[in-house]
């Protein structure tokens, strides 16, 4: 059998072709694989930042709720006395707040530390309460400057004392929130179950 010139031609042109248009959609769709998997990366990380700056929001906003709250308490959320959890130990993070600690050592008052350290295992004690936690800090404190006196120079002193107006202005304006969490994880609730919770 004889197959003429021209449509042999054409069927080497229509292989080549369908060849062609075979490469091309594959390199087409690999093309949009690629464009998904890039565009689902990029989605990927724009969400896990909403995600971040939505949890900093709500942060800052129960912050802020906590900071104009004038009776700072820790209760359940039926009313009810929340009770102690034996598995919770208070623990201290010496002076600040998570995330911002203050390094009292350069300013030469390390013992202050004592203080703060006593206020967050206060805090961290389930029913304690904040202005009760807050003043004996605050005496803490002004008893550490007072016996300095007489023994360190004067300028020590005042520095010491401006230093604790700070760290005691700074709990009773801020730390209503902190007191909260550390109660949260000092008690717990009827209604809030911990794993084998025979309290």
């Amino acid at each position: 059998m004889h197959i003429p010139c021209n449509m042999m031609k054409f069927i080497m042109l229509s292989l080549i072709f369908v060849s062609l248009i075979s490469l091309s959609q594959a390199q087409i769709l690999e093309g949009l694989k690629d464009a998904v998997l890039n565009a689902e990366g990029v989605f990927s990380d724009i969400f896990k930042s909403l995600d971040s700056v939505s949890k900093h929001l709500k942060f800052t906003k129960e912050f802020w709720k906590d900071t104009v709250d004038e009776d700072c308490k820790y209760m359940c959320p039926d009313g009810s006395r929340p009770k102690k959890n034996k598995y919770h130990t208070p623990r201290s993070n010496g002076c600040g707040v998570p995330g911002m600690e203050i390094d009292l050592t350069a300013l030469s008052l390390h013992d202050m530390t004592k203080c703060c350290d006593q206020h967050d295992i206060c805090y961290g004690t389930c029913n304690n309460d904040k202005d009760e936690c807050d003043l004996a800090f605050k005496k803490c404190l002004y008893k550490f400057c007072d016996n300095s006196k007489g023994k360190l120079p004067e300028d020590f002193v005042t520095g010491c004392k401006t230093a604790a107006k700070a760290l005691y202005s700074g709990t009773t304006l801020l730390g209503c929130k902190f007191y909260r969490s550390a109660q949260q994880e000092a008690c717990y609730c009827h209604s809030r179950k911990i794993p084998g919770d025979e309290f």
